[in-house]
């Protein structure tokens, strides 16, 4: 099942269908049907009719009320991936854009709702890549896809040379990599209402078993992908370097209409010798950023961030044997 629920006039779900092939579940995938907030079927999109050389393989990305994007994989001799947009009310394939660039390979990063576009969000590579690793990344480009046509209108670059004026890179033409510090890595990209975009960076030492957390980078562009301004919160001198990167950026979350937002990754600081684990809130109101700490850990128990409704943090509260104590709802600071 691949279910989407939008507002409550307009809701509705995409639903796989499924035939009697045994084995290869893909293959068994013969087309989607979309429901509306009553779970009534609207219509039905069929596909692998005949999978005996080939199948196709449909994967829900985003939506809107008049429309959504399905990643569509063609498994033959050769992998062919297309971006599928289809209308929500009938069914209508309105476009057919080729995933990711002619002039590398690529990754995809993330999906923003931009006003009235999709911006498909991808991590570049030389061409013939083939681990696709971190610290390979050249840059990334955003493609925009208008959310009632389905049509192309537009694509934007961001690589490393292009910001070789705020960053000291070794060789940006080849990495993220900063001289005597990390590489440079996309953990965020937020589309404004107002047509520019936030991209959250994390300065992280790539090594060979772990990646150590440096600094986060919040960078302000304009809706061409060129940079307006950048805000570093950089880590205080006792940080323990040795923290695990995949316990650092958490989520973001929009706190209003108003292109105001809230941004949350965690830490671990050195206070009287001792490792606390914290939780840094970043907000980004009147355009600017502010931070401010949340303490997690003590001897006794352990605090779990996670996404509540605007303006909150859900924070689950467990005791040293794992044992839930308690949870509840903060607000934030504005």
């Amino acid at each position: 099942v691949q279910f989407n629920v939008r507002d409550e006039k307009i809701s509705f779900g995409v639903v796989n269908t499924i035939n009697s092939i045994k084995g290869n579940r893909s293959k068994a995938v013969n087309g989607f049907s979309v429901l509306d907030k009553n779970y009534n079927k609207v219509w039905t999109y069929n596909f692998n009719q005949d999978v005996e050389n080939s199948y196709d393989e449909y994967q829900l990305l985003t939506s809107s009320n008049e429309t959504f994007v399905m990643l569509k994989t063609i498994h033959s001799k050769n992998l062919i991936k297309t971006l599928e947009v289809f209308s929500v009310k009938d069914g209508k394939n309105l476009a057919s854009i080729p995933y990711g660039d002619f002039q590398y390979s690529t990754k995809l990063h993330s999906i923003e709702t931009n006003g009235n576009n999709y911006d498909i969000i991808y991590a570049l590579y030389q061409v013939k890549e083939k681990d696709f690793l971190s610290q390979s990344i050249l840059g990334y480009s955003k493609l925009s896809i208008d959310k009632k046509t389905g049509q192309q209108v537009g694509q934007n670059y961001l690589t490393w040379t292009d910001l070789k004026s705020h960053f000291n890179f070794k060789k940006p033409e080849k990495s993220g990599e900063i001289a005597k510090y990390g590489n440079l890595l996309l953990r965020d990209f937020i589309s404004l209402k107002s047509g520019n975009h936030i991209g959250v960076f994390e300065g992280t030492l790539i090594k060979k078993n772990n990646h150590v957390f440096k600094d986060y980078h919040f960078v302000e562009f304009d809706k061409n992908l060129n940079v307006l301004k950048i805000t570093k919160q950089a880590n205080s001198e006792n940080m323990d370097y040795k923290f695990d990167r995949f316990k650092t950026y958490r989520f973001s979350q929009k706190l209003n209409s108003n292109d105001e937002y809230v941004f949350f990754y965690e830490t671990i600081e050195k206070e009287n010798k001792k490792n606390v684990h914290k939780l840094v809130i970043t907000t980004y109101l009147n355009n600017q950023f502010s931070q401010e700490k949340l303490q997690l850990s003590d001897k006794d128990s352990k605090i779990y961030p996670s996404l509540a409704k605007n303006g909150y943090i859900l924070l689950l509260e467990h005791d040293k044997k794992g044992n839930a104590v308690e949870q509840r709802l903060e607000k934030i600071n504005l």
